[in-house]
């Protein structure tokens, strides 16, 4: 139920019909609290690939903890040049 709630909110926040901007790192961190990593990685994805803020604390930003001992992370931040 949780997941399918956070799914929901996600693509409501994420359509072109909702006026306001919402920070990849807001949505990754919703997805997150739900459980769905793989959704996450995505949209930490998307964020890498606009360019977005919210990469540059992927290393310090609490809400991302759980995803820094993950090898896709690790190649993650490798590519945003916060991982040696």
């Amino acid at each position: 139920m949780r997941l399918a709630e956070a799914r929901r909110l996600v693509q409501r926040m994420d359509a072109a019909a909702d006026p306001f901007f919402h920070p990849v790192g807001d949505l990754t961190a919703l997805l997150l609290g739900a459980g769905d990593r793989d959704a996450a990685f995505a949209q930490i994805e998307l964020g890498f690939a606009g360019r977005s803020y919210d990469m540059l604390y992927l290393d310090r930003d609490p809400r991302f903890a759980e995803l820094r001992n993950n090898p896709a992370s690790l190649f993650l931040r490798k590519r945003v040049s916060l991982a040696n």
